[in-house]
């Protein structure tokens, strides 16, 4: 059986939340310090190189706080939230015969998930799955067995 989430997963996305916010909260604090630094230290011999370092370190460092916060934080952010989300449901087994959708869909304001259809037979459920799980899928129009909370897609084995 295929597991996709675990606590120990979500324990690793609420530490790299963390590490993110602290290096976001680092890189604001140390452009502060050091235009604060070169500002006080300015004199006419230094002024000139001063008043262009400062811009610069502050472009460079507000670049490092904006790409951890988007590339990092969120979407960890995000993805701890949706692990929440799925413990408060209850699971199901739902048997039969899975395909994949074509392309990636983004939840605004959540995470990016694959869409995935389970034809058993006599109904067709619609169900989504964490598209960084896209190599432990299942293989297309395979036979399996999906444990699914909600819409998402938990664990799965093969169908015997």
């Amino acid at each position: 059986m295929v597991h996709f989430y675990s606590p120990v997963e979500k324990e690793k996305l609420r530490r790299r939340e963390k590490a993110s916010l602290c290096a976001i909260w680092a890189f604001a604090l140390t452009a502060l310090i050091l235009c604060i630094t070169l500002c006080l230290s300015t004199n006419t011999a230094n002024a000139t190189y001063h008043r262009a370092l400062t811009p610069i370190l502050s472009t460079l460092f507000g670049w490092a706080v904006l790409l951890t916060l988007n590339l990092v934080y969120l979407p960890a952010k995000a993805e701890y939230r949706h692990f929440q989300r799925l413990e408060g449901e209850n699971p199901a087994w739902h048997h039969g015969i899975c395909s994949r959708g074509k392309e990636r869909i983004h939840i605004p304001k959540s995470v990016d998930v694959i869409p995935l259809r389970l034809n058993s037979g006599d109904e067709t459920l619609c169900l989504q799955a964490l598209s960084r799980y896209e190599k432990k899928l299942p293989p297309d129009e395979s036979p399996v067995r999906l444990l699914c909370a909600g819409k998402f897609v938990l664990a799965w084995e093969v169908d015997s």
